[in-house]
């Protein structure tokens, strides 16, 4: 019994001894590499509580566990920037620009084509006749270098308030204007004239006062205004009330003749008492590429009138002019000039829309990370068309194509995403004399745009340690 008693002690003092064994050598080992054994023994632990603490931090299926040995701080590394290549131009240079770390590629100067006058030459000095030039990526640009200058005479214009200005003939625009004074400091109206203190013009003639019918609604009802309505010197005012006592329109009716021809028929009754002096066809901006005539006729106090306006030379620039009835008033404005405009709606020398004949963007093609898009198409008439990309309501891609032999092509690197089912965006062309057409297409498998943290910072700090384990979590 006691030599039972004595194996039984022995074989527990044994193992007493192999497990103070062990924990010395624990002991000696964790000695031995104290920092490394340490700080992966605490972030393990630490790691441990949080995955208890906050399951969603767990690693699932949508969780992506990334290695960053070699990383370096503000390095975004791991990509290959030509895969990533988006469409860039400024005023001087276009080029490929990486859409992940944001560097620039192949960048060169613009080979600008020069696209001619908006208004077909040098010679219009109207303020909108601009040399264009654009460039195959899409930039473009105008300048006015070269256009004929402006022939100025000194006139008086604007005999309804009395002001006076350099008036060009050339394009029918004033410049420098100014009100006429008198010596006395009082403002010159047709019930006060005389000679102008700053001008030297002599006042003598009492003025125009008039009726204008120049913006339609959608409706097709003009806007009706009179000079009477507006703070005029001499201080008339009828109201707009009473403005259809100056005279009202019958009717207006434009009549496309031809592609280069219009009709314009008006008719008004002038209010009693007003003597005919002239019907006159007006072209407040003209471009130069009109020429217009009247036909005027008269029956009472009903006056009618056909202008006929012709195209004869180039313009990318719309147009609006009008008729003017023009009489002597002998009511309550005696020896007033007053005068009946009806305005044309704008006139254009092409109405076609530019056509998108192809879009080509290998839409079966595999997953990509750049999407090059050509878009090709017919123009008729001008001589640049603008195109752009829509998502939506968003325009992510805008460049002009000049035209060639009636033809255009542009091609564009936009950025954007689409999944397998693919995504609807709309290219839309428009010419400068605002035609316009659209064609939708469908883009499939594109992957431009990194993911994006769900934290806005990580920072890897802690002691020293060979290898540290952290989850990051995108969304994408």
């Amino acid at each position: 019994m006691n030599g039972d008693k004595q194996k039984k002690f022995r074989a527990k003092n044994a193992v007493v001894c192999v497990v103070i064994a062990l924990i010395v050598a624990i002991a000696g080992l964790v000695a031995y590499s104290e920092k490394v054994q340490k700080i992966w023994f605490i972030e393990n632990i630490k790691q441990a509580i949080e995955e208890m603490i906050n399951p969603s931090t767990t690693e699932t299926d949508d969780v992506t566990t990334v290695d960053v040995t070699g990383i370096l701080p503000g390095d975004v590394g791991n990509h290959v920037c030509s895969e990533y290549y988006i469409s860039k131009y400024d005023e001087t240079n276009h080029w490929n620009e990486c859409k992940i770390c944001g560097k620039e590629y192949d960048k060169v100067a613009h080979n600008l084509i020069d696209n001619g006058w908006s208004m077909g030459s040098a010679s219009n000095c109207n303020e909108n006749n601009v040399h264009k030039f654009s460039c195959n990526c899409g930039y473009n640009y105008e300048n006015n270098f070269g256009r004929k200058a402006h022939v100025l005479k000194f006139v008086d214009a604007r005999k309804a308030t009395h002001h006076y200005y350099d008036y060009c003939n050339g394009c029918n625009t004033g410049f420098n204007k100014h009100a006429c004074y008198k010596a006395d400091g009082t403002r010159i109206a047709c019930n006060n004239l005389g000679k102008c203190a700053r001008c030297g013009y002599n006042h003598t003639n009492p003025g125009f006062h008039g009726t204008y019918y120049k913006e339609r609604d959608e409706t097709g009802e003009y806007s009706i205004y009179s000079t009477l309505d507006n703070d005029l010197p001499c201080g008339h005012s009828i109201g707009k009330e009473n403005v259809m006592s100056l005279g009202h329109l019958n009717y207006s009716r434009l009549e496309k003749v031809s592609d280069t021809e219009y009709k314009f028929y008006t008719s008004v009754t002038v209010p009693a008492g007003m003597s005919y002096n002239q019907v006159e066809a007006l072209n407040p901006k003209k471009t130069g590429a009109l020429t217009i005539s009247n036909n005027p006729t008269k029956d009472g106090n009903t006056w009618n009138n056909v202008m006929t306006i012709k195209y004869t030379g180039y313009t990318e620039k719309k147009e609006q002019v009008y008729i003017r009835y023009t009489g002597t008033y002998t009511g309550t404005y005696n020896g007033n000039y007053f005068y009946i405009c009806i305005y044309t709606d704008p006139l254009s020398p092409d109405e076609e829309a530019p056509i998108v004949t192809s879009v080509n963007q290998n839409e079966d093609a595999p997953w990509e990370k750049r999407k090059e898009i050509t878009i090709t198409g017919t123009e008729n008439y001008c001589s640049t068309v603008k195109v752009e990309i829509l998502d939506g309501e968003n325009v992510i891609y805008e460049g002009t194509a000049p035209v060639t032999d009636n033809n255009w092509s542009i091609t564009a690197v936009p950025e954007l995403e689409a999944d397998e089912i693919g995504r609807n965006l709309t290219v839309r062309v428009t010419d400068p004399l605002d035609n316009s057409s659209t064609q939708e297409f469908l883009v499939k498998k594109v992957d431009i745009v990194a993911p994006e943290p769900v934290e806005e910072s990580i920072v890897i700090g802690g002691d020293w340690a060979k290898e540290k384990r952290y989850t990051f979590r995108a969304t994408d």
